[in-house]
């Protein structure tokens, strides 16, 4: 991912130990198409934070849904048209927008593809703020920003967390956060008013879940799968055992899994268990596959699968046949592709 070095700090300076670290990771990234812009996040990173806190936590049996979208795949419009279409139409409740990464370590072999198809399209920090403001400007569901560390690092915390805030996302998940770093970086997005969720290990100790627990805001995010890159096999007990665990620790945050799920039938037997469920890797094949109309109403027909398979409301009759590009009404799903091929050159090769 390239970054420049010119635009300042959109909200503060950098700390002491953001200004002690080596120039390599001092320079400031290509973070705002307007970082001259007065910052007006707090408010609207509340209010997206507070959605999210409310979606989690509501009363009732079903675990809120989400989708794993990478910003720039397979290009910065169609990541937002996207996840745009599966919030209004697939069911979806709330929206993780990635980070692209040159070495992710979670995910399976597609995800990694996924990855480096956006870095190859040239996506910077920028994009990644533009695919969120379009998500928080045109749908009502809290959008999380899902990340690794270098980048947070490149650009300085605060910077982050002030453009994520101004954006109107409800907060960010570094994947791969030190433990040490984990007090600093809480701090600066508490400051805009978002949301901290962490990943934890399945094999982290009592010590480390007790960490997680007390440092993480918005949920705590628990790998569905013991091993990321073999998710074909989801042990629902032991998840169920882990999950258990966890709440166990005063203040832990809601629970959300989703790293090794591959098909509906696994969703809806941890679902019992956790208060939300985020899909990536089984909407990311389509669109490696055919990056066009075709791409597009492949993902939305999986997503509704994994839709129907949890205890949720499902979508209206007509809207699921619309989406399903075998049925009857798949002329009204190309229709809609059509006006995605206007945002998106890729979507009208």
């Amino acid at each position: 991912m390239s970054f420049s070095a010119h635009a300042p700090p959109a909200h503060g300076g950098r700390s002491q130990r953001e200004q002690s670290r080596p120039a390599s990771q001092q320079a400031a990234t290509g973070f705002f198409h307007a970082a001259e812009r007065p910052f007006m996040g707090d408010t609207t990173a509340h209010l997206a934070a507070t959605r999210l806190t409310d979606l989690l936590t509501a009363p009732g049996t079903r675990p809120a849904f989400g989708v794993y979208q990478i910003a720039g795949f397979p290009d910065v419009s169609a990541s937002a048209s996207v996840a745009e279409m599966l919030v209004r139409h697939g069911g979806v409740d709330f929206v993780a927008i990635g980070v692209p990464h040159l070495s992710p370590v979670l995910g399976s072999p597609e995800m990694r593809e996924a990855h480096r198809c956006a870095l190859r399209g040239g996506t910077q920090m920028a994009d990644v703020m533009t695919v969120v403001r379009h998500l928080t400007r045109h749908t009502a569901a809290p959008v999380v920003v899902m990340t690794y560390f270098a980048p947070v690092v490149q650009c300085g915390y605060r910077r982050f967390a002030a453009g994520l805030a101004d954006a109107g996302a409800a907060g960010a998940m570094i994947l791969d956060l030190p433990l040490d770093e984990a007090p600093e970086w809480v701090a600066a997005a508490s400051d805009v008013a978002l949301h901290t969720p962490q990943l934890v290990s399945r094999r982290a100790s009592d010590l480390r879940l007790r960490q997680v627990s007390s440092m993480s805001t918005g949920w705590v995010h628990v790998p569905a799968a013991n091993a990321s890159n073999n998710p074909q096999q989801v042990d629902v007990t032991a998840l169920r055992i882990f999950c258990q665990r966890l709440r166990a620790y005063q203040h832990t945050p809601p629970v959300v899994t989703g790293v090794g799920l591959c098909c509906p039938e696994q969703a809806a037997a941890i679902s019992p268990y956790v208060d939300g469920i985020v899909i990536g890797s089984p909407l990311i094949r389509p669109l490696l596959e055919q990056s066009d109309w075709r791409g597009a109403c492949a993902v939305a027909k999986t997503t509704l699968e994994f839709s129907r398979a949890l205890p949720r409301p499902l979508p209206a009759p007509r809207e699921a046949d619309a989406l399903r590009s075998d049925s009857p009404a798949g002329a009204t799903c190309r229709r809609r592709a059509e006006a995605w091929n206007a945002l998106s050159p890729r979507f009208s090769q």
